[in-house]
Parts: C-alpha cells; structure tokens; sequence
C-alpha cells in the first residue's frame, strides 16, 4: 500500500484467480472524496492505520506489515476468512438479512452502480473484469428496495419483488429441454425431481453426503392447519423446499425456506417452487451448500445454460453427459 497526494494506492503481489498466466499484477487506487468523509476510503484507512499503530511497532519478528490486522494478540495479519466473517458481521449488525455475506457486496455494489447511471463498461473497468459477459452473467442483480432487516417473504406483501424472482424463471423454462419444468402433476413432478437426484446425488465414499432439496408433508387437511415446525429453519441453514399435500396427494402449497424464515410462500406448483429455489441463490449470491449442489448445479447448468464450477460427483459427469447426447438427437 502506498499513499499518494490524496490517494491510496494497491499494488497486488500476485496475480489473482482471474488473470491470465503472464499478464501483469494488477494495481487499485483510491482517490480521497472530501466531501463525504463517512465514504471517503482513504480517510477510513488513515483512521484504520492510526489507530493500529501501536500494534505494528511491539519489537518483535512478527511481519505487521499488511493492512488488516487481527484484534487478538499478538496481532498477525488476517486470512481472507476473516475479511469475510467481518464483512458478513457488519451487513447483520446494518440491520440487513444473514442470507448476504461478503462476497454479495461485490454483486450489490457494481449493480448500484449501473442503476444510478454508470456505464457498463465504467462498471467492469472498476471491477477489473475483463468482458461484459461476466458481469451480466453473474453480478448484475436486481436491486430491491426493501428495508433493512427484511426480505421478501410472501406474494401479498411483495407482488413486485417475487415477480423479479419470477423473471429468472421464465428464463430458467425458456431454455429448458424435454418440458422437464412444465409438469403439473404432483405425484409426477416429485418423482422427476427425486430420479434427478438419485442420478447425480453424492452418496458414497467419505465427506458430507448429499440430501434432497425438497422436503414433502403428507396429509395435511388446510393450509391453515400446516404445523409450524414444517417452516421453522435455523438461522444460517441453506435454502430448501417444503411441499404440503392433502390427504389425496395434492400440492396444497409450496414454500421456500431457510435462514430461520420463510422467503418465498405458497407456491402451488413443485417445479416452479425449485426454480424460485435456484432463483433465490442467484438473486441473494449464495454459494449452494454440498447437500444441494449436485442436484441444483445440474439444473443451473443444463436448464439455465450457466457452467457449473463448483466440485461434481462421478455420477453427476455421466448423467450430465447423457442429458448432453439427448439433447443434440
């Protein structure tokens, strides 16, 4: 870090994931903004190197040399976990849902940005990406305008905000194959989603095993009668679906689930509620936990057409091969 006139400027040591082999370290400046010194980066990390000035100078053989420090004696420079529990602590303590962690800032901000005026290529100049592509693809998202500590959670109390939601579907089932999503029946539409996952599912060998990301009631009379244990989530657990039927097998309602709340509310059709599933990763930038991921990353991957990066189990590639080799008969 090197402070210039009215700028701080970062000189990376490495090249990060992103960068070709051979192409150059990147460099990030900060220019001073005077006039709202509450967003001024540089005033915040002049105050920051203040006030931890006296833990770099103790006399010992511990590098303090870079930025961030840790809190805890004696003082080591912090790893990139950190960086990110911080970020995620101070988004809560804003009043904002535990669905968002460090890395949604990097959506939230150069989304803000596009939506107050700034160019494209303004955005992925400043984002130091190298095509469009990547930022519309993946980090261009809706801007909602709901308060701190609230997210959408029922179709009467947030029409526009499910219908940005459902926008993604459409997408999902305008690019869909076989009619896989245009199932109505229950009983059916259950059994497509369970085939799925017992094709792709990890469920062999060491490391966490894979479970299904649809969870089903049975007999249940009304949907004012749903017991309140069905919806209940922990804080912090992994976005799912929760089916209800009736006595005779009908869908009386759908939900979407976790975080301790309900984020998305009586859906009727199953397969619509798995694509507002999917659509609630995209939108609130989270990775998918391994319990879901085989089966949502071959759903990202083969109805929406976005390559799936996360790791694959062995049965995952040869289903993936045989719905490729359907698809081009």
């Amino acid at each position: 870090m090197k402070q210039q006139g009215s700028q701080v400027l970062f000189e990376l040591p490495k090249l990060t994931k992103t960068c070709r082999p051979g192409s150059k370290t990147k460099s990030i400046a900060f220019e001073s903004f005077p006039n709202e010194k509450s967003l001024c980066v540089v005033t915040c990390i002049n105050d920051y190197m203040s006030r931890t000035e006296s833990w770099r100078e103790q006399g010992d053989n511990i590098d303090r040399s870079w930025l961030l420090l840790s809190v805890v004696k004696p003082h080591h420079h912090i790893v990139p976990s950190s960086v990110a529990r911080w970020l995620k602590e101070t988004i809560k303590k804003s009043g904002f849902s535990s669905l968002f962690t460090g890395h949604s800032t990097r959506s939230a901000s150069t989304s803000k940005a596009k939506r107050v005026g700034l160019s494209t290529q303004d955005v992925i100049d400043q984002a130091k990406w190298t095509n469009e592509s990547t930022f519309m693809r993946f980090y261009c998202k809706p801007i909602w305008e709901v308060e701190p500590g609230t997210i959408p959670s029922s179709p009467r109390s947030s029409y526009r905000d499910q219908e940005r939601l459902m926008t993604r579907t459409r997408i999902i089932k305008i690019n869909d194959i076989k009619c896989f999503f245009f199932e109505t029946d229950t009983e059916k539409s259950i059994a497509l989603v369970k085939g799925l996952e017992n094709n792709v599912n990890r469920n062999k060998g060491k490391g966490i095993k894979s479970r299904s990301c649809i969870k089903v009631v049975k007999n249940v009379q009304k949907i004012d009668s749903i017991p309140i244990k069905h919806l209940e989530t922990e804080e912090g657990e992994a976005p799912y679906v929760v089916v209800f039927l009736d006595q005779e097998g009908n869908t009386l309602c759908s939900h979407v689930i976790g975080h301790g709340r309900k984020i998305i509310e009586q859906t009727l059709n199953v397969l619509d509620s798995l694509l507002l599933l999917i659509a609630v990763y995209y939108v609130f930038d989270l990775d998918y936990p391994e319990i879901y991921s085989q089966t949502l990353g071959i759903l990202q991957q083969w109805a929406i057409g976005d390559q799936y990066t996360q790791q694959k189990s062995s049965n995952w590639i040869k289903f993936y091969d045989v719905l490729s080799r359907n698809k081009n008969e």
